[in-house]
């Protein structure tokens, strides 16, 4: 399921909160995409080097509030990604056609 094309409005943070499975199949696709920034990849390499290391803004031994602050910066992540990737332009159709030529 694909959130939405590139040339489309950004997704808002509850259609990522809503459809995970879809979110990390569209990052997936524009991770592979040469078009995406190499700033918006950096962004999420190092969110997850965030989530996985042992250093934290609020400690995991909080029952939720730890884990809260990484849901809330990978979820951000996501919306910013996301929003990055969007605006690289899609190729022109009669771009694309006369490249296949």
């Amino acid at each position: 399921m694909r959130i939405h094309p590139a040339t489309t409005r950004r997704p808002g943070v509850l259609a990522i909160l809503r459809h995970p499975i879809g979110t990390l199949r569209e990052v997936a696709r524009r991770l592979r995409d040469p078009r995406v920034p190499a700033l918006a990849k950096l962004l999420l390499l190092a969110t997850v080097a965030y989530a996985v290391s042992p250093f934290d803004f609020l400690t995991d031994f909080l029952p939720l509030i730890g884990l809260a602050d990484d849901l809330a910066l990978a979820t951000a992540a996501l919306w910013w990604f996301l929003a990055l990737s969007s605006s690289t332009p899609e190729p022109r159709p009669q771009c694309a056609a006369r490249n296949t030529q």
